[in-house]
């Protein structure tokens, strides 16, 4: 049996945190390329900017990667075709595939079809990066591993995909989910919607 996707079509900055509009360029199959192990990983490309560091051209990248649902020997769970039955933490790739690039299919394996992937490039969206640590304590700033469309849905009313990306990635932080972000290293006003990552 296919594995259907779960995702359906249905202010105030923080300190350290940019969100970004961008266009997406390219995309490509990264699974087996991250750092930490994962079972599916895809990346996108945006459009070219200028580095403010090296006054060259910079291409953008950020990959969504996640597992899917496990079973009891802790690998993804398959039935008897080989299509996963959950999609897990892979559900970042699920909504961005569904909502962004309107594939609406099912997976038949662990590999994320071309036919889900390509319909992503052209497609606007929003991305967030912030203000953390590297294991020995220098500053870095991560990929929020969710992305927005132009505009989103929230109790029942169109909003901003930037806001309600920064708004999704605020509840994370607060109910802890995600405990590697400094806002100190940032300064302690709020911080403005930026069009430019401050790492290029």
């Amino acid at each position: 049996m296919a594995l259907k996707s779960n995702a359906g079509n249905s202010g105030n900055y923080m300190p350290g945190v940019f969100v970004n509009k961008r266009v997406i360029t390219d995309v490509s199959n990264a699974t087996g390329e991250t750092t930490f192990p994962s079972d599916v990983a895809i990346k996108l490309f945006f459009e070219k900017v200028v580095s403010k560091k090296t006054n060259e051209p910079f291409e953008p990248a950020i990959t969504i990667y996640g597992d899917f649902q496990k079973g009891p020997d802790k690998k993804a769970l398959l039935d008897a075709s080989g299509a996963p039955q959950g999609w897990g933490s892979a559900f970042k790739i699920d909504r961005l595939i569904n909502q962004v690039g309107g594939w609406n299919g099912e997976l038949v394996s662990t590999t994320i079809p071309d036919e889900a992937l390509l319909p992503l490039v052209g497609k606007t969206i929003y991305t967030l990066s912030y203000a953390s640590r590297d294991k020995d304590g220098n500053k870095q700033m991560k990929d929020y591993q969710i992305v927005a469309r132009e505009k989103e849905y929230a109790k029942g009313a169109e909003i901003d995909g930037g806001v309600w990306l920064l708004e999704n990635f605020r509840n994370q932080v607060t109910q802890q989910r995600i405990k590697n972000y400094h806002s100190e290293l940032n300064g302690s006003g709020p911080a403005t919607m930026r069009k430019e990552d401050p790492t290029f």
